[in-house]
């Protein structure tokens, strides 16, 4: 018998989604993020201090704590990639504190679209980590 794959604690769950980023009023086109929530097994929010969202490329290194940014959600996340929008590929995975990756790491592309400034990716967890 071969054996059954066990999954990350965390995957990405549901599509990828680009949106205007409408949080702080008169930013317009001067800002760019990625942000999103995690999810337990049940799919209810989990704002662990014990986790991080991670996002890096282009130079850019920034972490964002499950429940830090509540507009998003109880476990909203956010990390702001800088004043202006542009196209650009990065990289997000769930860490735990120490570093361990959680979560595959998920390649995603900001545009130079202004209304489709924020990238919103949800993560949900599978198993215990």
């Amino acid at each position: 018998p071969t054996a059954t794959p066990i999954p990350p604690p965390f995957t990405k769950y549901g599509d990828v989604t680009y949106t205007k980023y409408d949080k702080t009023p008169g930013t317009g086109c001067w800002w760019m993020g990625i942000a999103g929530q995690v999810l337990n097994r049940n799919g209810d929010p989990l704002a662990d201090s014990n986790l991080r969202v991670h996002v890096w490329g282009g130079g850019f290194d920034g972490q964002s704590t499950p429940g830090q940014y509540p507009a998003y959600g109880p476990a909203g996340w956010e990390v702001y990639l800088g004043h202006h929008d542009q196209e650009e590929e990065w990289n997000v995975q769930v860490v735990h504190v120490n570093g361990t990756p959680l979560s595959p790491v998920y390649k995603v592309k900001t545009t130079s679209d202004c209304n489709s400034n924020l990238v919103l990716i949800n993560f949900r967890q599978n198993r215990g980590y």
